[in-house]
């Protein structure tokens, strides 16, 4: 039987996983094309910077590929983060209960057993989230223009093509 604590901090972390992607994930599309703007051949015409700014990013994107081209590459994220946030909650509670295991019944833990145990949940959650954002960014900064949008006709067709890919 799994306790109580435990799934109420795997819920909680799902829950929030899910709520951080459907509303972060447009922000982090205009983050990914602002940095790698100079790098993306595509997104340039003829020389210049294609955006002046994150309204610009967005702008021009919902124009030229639709509002759903803010959450290119959310897939992999609104697959895994809720999951991840889900082992990262559970890890931090791991590590509060193994680096505080010399307290007193009732005492709650020193500002070190928590640092540890935030170090703990980082590096958990550092090893699964990398690969993911990885496949992300490849896809967040495809640039596809209207007439592009038919999957068969993208360089890169979806999280798996972009695992094949790396």
């Amino acid at each position: 039987e799994i306790p109580k604590m435990d799934m109420v901090d795997f819920l909680s972390g799902t829950a929030a996983g899910i709520t951080i992607t459907l509303v972060g994930h447009p922000f982090d599309t205009v983050k990914v094309r602002l940095q790698t703007q100079d790098l993306v051949k595509e997104a340039a015409g003829e020389g210049r910077k294609p955006f002046t700014g994150g309204f610009d990013v967005v702008r021009r994107t919902v124009r030229r590929e639709g509002v759903l081209a803010l959450y290119k590459g959310m897939g992999g994220p609104l697959a895994t983060v809720p999951i991840i946030n889900a082992v990262v909650f559970a890890a931090y509670e791991q590590g509060i209960r193994f680096f505080s295991a010399e307290r007193r019944a009732g005492e709650e833990p020193s500002l070190r057993d928590r640092a540890f145990a935030g170090a703990w949940a980082g590096l958990v959650n550092s090893a699964i989230v990398g690969p993911v954002e990885v496949v992300k960014s490849r896809l967040q900064v495809q640039y596809d223009s209207v007439s592009v949008r038919k999957k068969k006709d993208r360089k890169i067709k979806g999280p798996l093509d972009a695992l094949r890919q790396i």
